[in-house]
């Protein structure tokens, strides 16, 4: 598979890609992102443990967390990659936002995105080499948190 992924804008200056994880659902959870420049070189990454969450509110959080970080490093247009269909039809539209905590989340990533010229949600499958990163992140996160707290 190629480390290529589908861009929808023509000219993003970063490229965010994230994965939430959640141990139960909802259970201890995590939420990890990567950044990449607009070459494709990645640039940051970071994977942090969020307590008891569902698996929809670990994969909002680390797309909000992704537009922090790429909003401190400056993008103007970016592009969010993530393997949740349901937050990428959710923050394109297409579907709804029921749950009131997803809604909250939700609200929080829109105005995140404001802040930029561009931004788009890009679905991608979960066997993608860079959201298997992500996840191996939170993962990696989760598996601290549980080794510290024995």
């Amino acid at each position: 598979m190629s480390t290529e992924v589908r861009r929808v804008d023509d000219d993003p200056d970063l490229l965010v890609v994230t994965d939430g994880a959640s141990r139960g659902n909802p259970g201890p959870s995590a939420a990890a992102f990567l950044i990449f420049d607009a070459s494709g070189k990645e640039v940051y990454h970071e994977g942090k443990t969020l307590g008891p969450a569902t698996n929809n509110r670990a994969e909002y959080q680390a797309i909000l967390s992704g537009l922090r970080e790429a909003q401190r490093r400056g993008g103007k247009r970016i592009q969010v990659f993530t393997d949740s269909e349901l937050a990428v039809r959710q923050l394109n539209g297409d579907y709804k936002v029921k749950d009131p905590e997803i809604l909250a989340l939700f609200n929080s990533v829109q105005e995140a995105a404001r802040v930029f010229e561009s931004a788009s949600f890009v679905h991608v499958p979960r066997e993608h080499p860079w959201v298997a990163r992500a996840d191996a992140l939170a993962n990696r996160a989760l598996d601290e948190e549980e080794r510290q707290s024995r």
